[in-house]
C-alpha cells in the first residue's frame, strides 16, 4: 500500500517517490476471499471495505521496485496472492521468491541470518536506491 501511495495528495510537501522499494512478505493482497472465512467475523469486511484495504485495487503511478516473498511451506493461497500482485503490478513487482522450507510464521526468521534470502534480498533492495 505505501508503494502504491501518492504521498504528495496527503502532505504537498512529500516526495512522489517517498518509498524507494518495498519487499512484501507473506501478504494477502486480496482481501475479498477473506470475507468468506471464519475470520471475517472478527474483521467484519464489506465489498468495499475488503477494496478499499486491498492493494490489488490500486496501481502504482511509478515503477516502485517490489520484491514478494513466499515460504515454500505456504498454502496454495499465499502463492497465489504473491502471484496475483505481480499480475496486478507488473511494472514494480519482480521474480517472487520462494523461501525453502519456511512457512507463513517462520519465513521473518529469514531476516536474522546475514544468509538468509530475505536479509540478501534487503541487501540488494537497499543497494540499488539512489
Amino acid at each position: 500500500m505505501m508503494a502504491a501511495c501518492d504521498w504528495p495528495d496527503y502532505e504537498p510537501g512529500l516526495p512522489s517517490d517517498l518509498v524507494k522499494a518495498a519487499l512484501a512478505i507473506s501478504g494477502i493482497y486480496d482481501l475479498m476471499p477473506l470475507r468468506r472465512t471464519s475470520m471475517n467475523a472478527d474483521l467484519g469486511l464489506d465489498e468495499n471495505a475488503a477494496l478499499v484495504a486491498s492493494p490489488v485495487t490500486y496501481k502504482p503511478s511509478r515503477p516502485v521496485p517490489v520484491v514478494t516473498a513466499v515460504g515454500a511451506e505456504e498454502s496454495n493461497e499465499f502463492r497465489r496472492q504473491c502471484m496475483l500482485l505481480r499480475e496486478c503490478w507488473p511494472h514494480c513487482v519482480r521474480e517472487p521468491i520462494v523461501v525453502p522450507c519456511l512457512n507463513h510464521f517462520s519465513i521473518l526468521d529469514s531476516f536474522a541470518q546475514p544468509d538468509g534470502v530475505l536479509f540478501r534480498t534487503l541487501e540488494r533492495l537497499a543497494d540499488a536506491l539512489p
